[in-house]
């Protein structure tokens, strides 16, 4: 499997990321936690609920370390598809557990779950993000879909 192939999905509150590299909190401490509190990380919190990410646009500035939270405030499981990390070093938390991989595509988010993204964008760009869930309906045909702005 390739980095652009590689999804992180978050189910039943556990990780399965291929392939990546797994760490318990007690591991050696990913590189998000000297940064998380500092001013100098850029933070942007993107909900997800039934057919719709609030906002619809998030903009980040390139080359700045960031914090994406990820919030299902929905009812059924949402993703997150987007190009824009493709070849990104991205550190995942959620629930106490964390990762750290290259190359993300996909995050898949249980309702009432958060899943924050650690990582530095490193080109300006517009991306897409979309929810391709189909259950209970085509949640991208009901319009869930965005877009990542990196200035």
């Amino acid at each position: 499997m390739t980095p652009r192939q590689i999804t992180a999905m978050l189910l039943s509150g556990l990780f399965a990321i291929a392939p990546a590299s797994v760490m318990a909190s007690d591991a050696i401490a990913p590189a998000h936690e000297e940064t998380a509190h500092d001013d100098s990380v850029q933070h942007a919190t993107i909900y997800l609920n039934e057919y719709r990410f609030e906002p619809a646009v998030t903009t980040l500035v390139a080359r700045k370390p960031a914090q994406l939270t990820l919030v299902n405030n929905g009812k059924v499981v949402h993703e997150f598809v987007t190009e824009a990390l493709l070849n990104h070093s991205v550190d995942i938390k959620s629930q106490g557990l964390f990762a750290e991989t290259t190359g993300i595509e996909e995050v898949e988010i249980p309702p009432g779950a958060q899943v924050d993204l650690f990582f530095t964008p490193a080109k300006s760009g517009e991306f897409h993000i979309a929810c391709h869930a189909s259950k209970p309906e085509g949640h991208l045909q009901r319009g869930m879909s965005g877009k990542l702005v990196i200035k």
